[in-house]
């Protein structure tokens, strides 16, 4: 028992002869453990004070500390009470002492401690976090370009650890890329990846030929592009003609054997010549256009 303790049973409401009831007692949470537990110092002749603290409305009260008074009437007091469990409802009262006794307890005061944080929201692949929650992404949807696609159809996507293709909207091949070929494109729509006008997401249509040329043209109606038809009947277009490069009669374009020479005019305007070819073709308005040209290396693809 301290020095400055009164000699009678804690708990007890012994009244000493001077010593003032503390008021106002407020009890605060600080964090998830802790909590302050303040009052009003009434008296100039405590020794010090009993705080007594229960847990919850229904709990019992105990006696928690004991600190020395330090300061005159009319002065704040306060106790930090730590240790405490997370969301729980603690109660407090406290009273003064001299060597004659106890002052009554002041009214008690409850507080409860702050709710931990949730733990951090992790996701279970494929499913991302994305605002606060799990959610499965979604493949981006079929597009069309100015080229076609590649022919990847929505069976045909990887997943990890594995070489063999798996459904493009599967867990796994969405876990290890959501923008894999096969997931975006005309051939990965079904309904756009038929073979009434084309395989895997091409859609053709034949033009015929007009004027005196034999043939005829395939239009592409994902690029808009005019696509001749090859003849085999020794013409113009025959399939088994090789053509040369050659555009320009000062650069060294054509190889005559021993050196790189510069091409003729007339070797530039050959049928067999590319730029010879555009013209003769275009001349003859091939399936009613005339401005036929050589596609880009993109078109080619």
């Amino acid at each position: 028992m301290p020095a400055s303790e009164p000699a009678v049973n804690a708990g007890t409401s012994v009244i000493a002869s001077g010593v003032v009831t503390p008021s106002v007692p407020i009890a605060t949470a600080l964090s998830q453990n802790s909590i302050v537990f303040a009052w009003q110092d009434n008296a100039n002749d405590e020794s010090g004070f009993q705080i007594e603290r229960k847990l919850g409305l229904d709990g019992i009260y105990t006696m928690i500390a004991q600190p020395v008074s330090s300061a005159g009437t009319g002065s704040s007091a306060s106790y930090q009470d730590a240790g405490l469990a997370a969301d729980m409802q603690y109660c407090y009262r406290v009273r003064a002492f001299n060597a004659g006794g106890y002052s009554s307890y002041t009214a008690e005061s409850c507080a409860t401690t702050l709710t931990p944080p949730p733990p951090p929201l992790t996701c279970t692949p494929p499913q991302v976090l994305t605002n606060g929650q799990c959610v499965t992404p979604t493949p981006p949807p079929p597009t069309t370009s100015t080229l076609n696609d590649t022919g990847i159809t929505s069976a045909q996507c990887y997943q990890a650890g594995s070489d063999i293709l798996v459904a493009c909207d599967s867990a796994g091949a969405l876990a290890l890329n959501p923008a894999q070929d096969g997931m975006s494109g005309r051939d990965a729509n079904a309904a756009t990846n038929s073979a009434t006008d084309g395989k895997l997401g091409f859609s053709f249509t034949a033009v015929p030929a007009s004027g005196v040329d034999a043939g005829g043209c395939v239009q592409d109606n994902v690029t808009g592009l005019m696509w001749e038809v090859k003849t085999d009947d020794d013409g113009l277009r025959d399939r088994l003609i090789t053509y040369t490069n050659y555009d320009s009669t000062t650069a060294l374009q054509k190889w005559n054997g021993t050196a790189y020479v510069a091409p003729t005019p007339a070797e530039i305007d050959a049928p067999t010549n590319s730029v010879g070819f555009k013209n003769s073709v275009n001349a003859q308005g091939l399936c009613g256009f005339s401005d036929w040209r050589l596609p880009t290396a993109d078109e080619l693809q």
